[in-house]
Formats: structure tokens, C-alpha cells, sequence
């Protein structure tokens, strides 16, 4: 008897259009990066200045924001839940960035090496490599 395993490969795009947003539809993966952030967090805000420093690099990029800390904001804890889920990275800290089929977490203001946080299940954000992470988006 031979038994077929078939693997099939969801890609990033997939993943967030099938999670519907706080707005009611999902992120084009493709051209979308999202930011999961805490209003409280000054890594959070760091990470916002610099993309409102580089955005006009990527004008074919949607950037995308979600406050993710306040209680009251119930639908963006689900979203980012979700989404976490989907790309098998651990639903705490911030800020979150998910660029292409990559989660980064934290944002660091200099350069560094590609570096996996097995704690974390993400990319560290070091600005170089979000950077190329977006590039490459918006490359393909």
C-alpha cells in the first residue's frame, strides 16, 4: 500500500486575508504590514517614527496599525490573537510587525543580524532587517 502525503504551503497572503481585521476584512499579505503595538510602550513608538520615516519608500505598501494593550479595544486583542496563531508566534509583546511570512518582535534602532527568538517565536526587529523584510514585499 503506498500512502501519498500531500504538503501544501499557505502563504502569508493567505494567512492574514483569511483572518477578517477589526475593519471586517483581512490583510493582503502580499502588500500589507501590520503593527501590533502598546499605546504605553516606547519601543512601540520608536517602531512608529521610523515607519513614518521610511513609508514613502513603499508607496505600493499598506501599513497598518492596532493598538493591541487597552482592554477596550477588544477586537484588536482578537485580530492579533488570531494572527499570531496563524504565523505560530507567541501572542504577547511588543511591538509586533508581520512583514510577508515573517513575525518580528521589538523594535531596535540600529542594525543587526537576521536573529530567531525561540521565546518569542519571532524575527528580532532590528531596523535593517524590517526593512528588508519590506523591501523584499515589496519586490515581489
Amino acid at each position: 500500500m503506498t500512502l501519498l502525503l500531500a504538503v501544501t504551503t499557505v502563504s502569508a497572503q493567505d494567512r492574514l486575508a483569511a483572518i477578517p481585521s477589526p475593519e471586517g476584512s483581512g490583510h493582503d499579505g502580499a502588500s500589507t504590514v501590520v503593527l501590533f503595538f502598546s499605546d504605553t510602550c516606547p519601543h512601540c513608538h520608536n517602531e512608529i517614527r521610523w515607519i513614518g520615516r521610511i513609508q514613502s519608500d513603499f508607496p505600493e505598501i499598506e501599513f497598518v496599525q492596532y493598538e493591541v494593550d487597552e482592554r477596550e479595544i477588544r477586537a484588536n486583542q482578537e485580530y492579533f490573537a488570531a494572527v499570531m496563531d496563524a504565523f505560530d508566534s507567541q501572542p504577547i509583546g511588543w511591538p509586533r510587525t508581520v512583514i510577508g511570512d515573517r513575525v518580528f518582535i521589538g523594535f531596535v534602532p540600529r542594525d543587526g543580524e537576521l536573529v530567531f527568538n525561540e521565546e518569542y517565536a519571532g524575527w528580532i526587529g532590528y531596523q535593517n532587517q524590517l526593512y528588508q523584510a519590506i523591501a523584499d514585499l515589496a519586490t515581489d
